[in-house]
Parts: C-alpha cells; sequence; structure tokens
C-alpha cells in the first residue's frame, strides 16, 4: 500500500514541473512584433502591394509630385466665332445700296449710287469668308444707334443688321465707334470687287445685227 502510494506522489511531482516549465499559450500572440533584420525583409517582399487609393493617384499628363489641380490639361476656351448673315441698307448723297452676305457667302448687291446703277450677286468661298466672323465678332456689344442730332444732311445713313441686331450710324460722324466703320468698309469692299469681276467677265450676249441689214455690203456710190 505504501509503495502505491508513493507511485502516485511522484506522478504529480512529475506533472507540478512539466507544468512550470510549459508556456501558456498566450505568449506565442504576446511575442513582439519585430523581427531579424534578415526576416522583415523577406516579409515585406511576401506581402502583397497595396493598391492605390483615388487620392494617390497621377491625373493623365500630370507630372509627379505636383498637385493635380495644377496639371489638368489646357481648356480650349470658348468656340470661335461663326459668322452670321448680313444686311446692309445705305440712303444719302452717294446713293441708295442695299447688299446682304449670307452666313454660307452667297452675296446680292443692288447699287443705284451716284447716277450709276448695279446689280449682281456671286458667292465667297470659305477662305475668302473666314476674316468676316472676326469683323463681326463684338457685334453684339455696340449700341442700336449711333446717329447724332440732329442729324448732318450731308452724310449717308448706313443701316446694318448683323445675327439679329440692326445697328444704325452716320458714315464719318464721331460718334460711329470703329466696329461699325470696319463692317461698312468690308462690305464697300465686297462691292466694289463684285463690280470689278462682273465688268471682267466677257458678254454673253451676242453681237445686235444692224437695224437696215446692209452689214457687210459694199459701199454705194
Amino acid at each position: 500500500m505504501a509503495k502505491g502510494s508513493t507511485a502516485v506522489g511522484l506522478a504529480l511531482t512529475a506533472l507540478t514541473a512539466a507544468g512550470g516549465c510549459a508556456k501558456p499559450a498566450s505568449t506565442a500572440a504576446e511575442r513582439p512584433t519585430t523581427e531579424p533584420s534578415g526576416g522583415g525583409a523577406v516579409a515585406a517582399a511576401v506581402a502583397p502591394a497595396s493598391a492605390p487609393s483615388d487620392a494617390a493617384q497621377v491625373a493623365p499628363g500630370a507630372e509627379a509630385g505636383l498637385d493635380p489641380l495644377f496639371t489638368l490639361p489646357p481648356s480650349k476656351g470658348p468656340a470661335a466665332h461663326q459668322f452670321r448673315q448680313v444686311t446692309l441698307l445705305r440712303s444719302g448723297p452717294s446713293g441708295d445700296l442695299e447688299m446682304q452676305l449670307t452666313g454660307d457667302g452667297i452675296y446680292r448687291i443692288r447699287d443705284h449710287g451716284r447716277g450709276r446703277s448695279y446689280a449682281g450677286d456671286g458667292q465667297l468661298d470659305p477662305a475668302q469668308l473666314a476674316g468676316w466672323a472676326d469683323t463681326f465678332k463684338d457685334w453684339d456689344s455696340l449700341k442700336d444707334n449711333y446717329v447724332p442730332s440732329p442729324a448732318p444732311e450731308s452724310a449717308d445713313t448706313v443701316q446694318i443688321l448683323y445675327g439679329g441686331k440692326k445697328v444704325v450710324a452716320a458714315v464719318g460722324a464721331k460718334e460711329t465707334p470703329k466696329a461699325f466703320a470696319e463692317a461698312y468698309d468690308k462690305l464697300l469692299a465686297l462691292n466694289e470687287r463684285a463690280k470689278r469681276e462682273a465688268a471682267a467677265e466677257p458678254s454673253t450676249q451676242p453681237a445686235a445685227a444692224p437695224v437696215d441689214g446692209t452689214a457687210g455690203a459694199a459701199p454705194t456710190k
């Protein structure tokens, strides 16, 4: 009986010693996060790279290290002014003049100035029409009427209607703005050009036959 008790006591003693030497399970979780110099490099190489956030992404065309606000593509600015139809009516000492130039370059002219009447039409090509848009780009900023009061009797009165806005001015008056004068001069230049081109064209009408029918006959004695 004494031997059995001794054996049990030895077993308990052995278990107690083993329990004192064993480490608790939570010890592994409490290990420091630092690793030896070699192990940290391996862990960093194995760990997957995190995707960059939206804030860290660089805008297309932006330079690295610059605020994306200042590296956006440059603005194209407002669209270029497109030429629209213009109509001119003139009255006064220089005679009546009616002109119209459409947005696609077709023009019609009726000039009754200084006792010589002219009527013609034609069309400008895109290259010739290109400069007209720049002439009228500030037209909407003009007032409706620049005729002085009283109106001078020796000056022509000109009305120009462009893009739905009609402006009236007296030719040569100090009140006439530069934009109006330039538009009027450009229309007058088109009028003179149309006259020159019409004069240079060969006549398409056949020569009229003599009334008495004696063309080519031998002179009588």
